[in-house]
């Protein structure tokens, strides 16, 4: 087992004193839901997509009132990708912010019929958006270890691989690319509970129901 050497980094008295300070005002923060991945070759993936509720169960901050506090999620990369293979997470940098935002989550919501959210049908539901976000679309080559932060509402998708592996029917021969999701609120945000569907254990445990604050 690998140990970590300890970094020793000497900052500015007056940069500590004034990090002291602001740090007073900003608010804390909650690990509201993690995840651990993996997508290989023949994967479908997730086309794009601002997670649902099953996913962060947080009510929305809408567009209107959007603050930098919407949440952020942390994808960790635990196998190395390269940009030009696929393999990885795509983002749609600023669409979060965008003015069509809300519409455009609207398509791949819960239908009016009811059922379950079509989070990863965008492609299917609406070729006008995913193209849309196909023209904002940025990659990346990355290390295991190495991490992707963005806005909760930061459209996204999984990027299939370029070119696919033939594994014959053997499942061993297929690429596995392994990664972490971990999803962060702030402490004051308010959770959503599916009343009718699995709960969360730490929902369960400490009864709360949707509207409740995080902390």
């Amino acid at each position: 087992e690998e140990e970590e050497e300890a970094l020793q980094v000497k900052v500015p008295s007056e940069f500590k004193k004034e990090s002291k300070s602001k740090s007073k005002s900003h608010p804390s923060i909650r690990l509201i839901k993690d995840a651990f991945l993996v997508y290989q070759d023949q994967g479908k993936g997730c086309g794009w997509h601002v997670d649902d509720k099953f996913f962060w169960p947080c009510e929305d901050s809408p567009l209107s009132k959007h603050k930098t506090d919407a949440g952020v999620n942390v994808w960790i990369t635990l196998s190395p990708l390269k940009a030009s293979e696929g393999g990885g997470l795509a983002i749609a940098p600023t669409s979060h912010s965008i003015h069509w935002r809300e519409d455009a989550r609207a398509v791949i919501a819960v239908p009016p019929q009811g059922g379950v959210p079509q989070t990863c049908a965008m492609e299917q539901l609406s070729p006008e958006y995913h193209e849309k976000f196909e023209r904002m679309k940025r990659t990346f080559d990355m290390e295991p270890g190495d991490a992707i932060i963005h806005d909760r509402y930061v459209f996204h998708r999984t990027d299939q691989f370029k070119k696919e592996k033939r594994t014959f029917g053997f499942g061993f021969m297929k690429r596995s690319k392994l990664r972490i999701s971990l999803r962060y609120m702030p402490s004051k945000a308010t959770v959503f509970v599916f009343d009718a569907g699995v709960q969360d254990v730490g929902f369960v445990e400490k009864n709360m129901k949707t509207g409740d604050a995080v902390e």
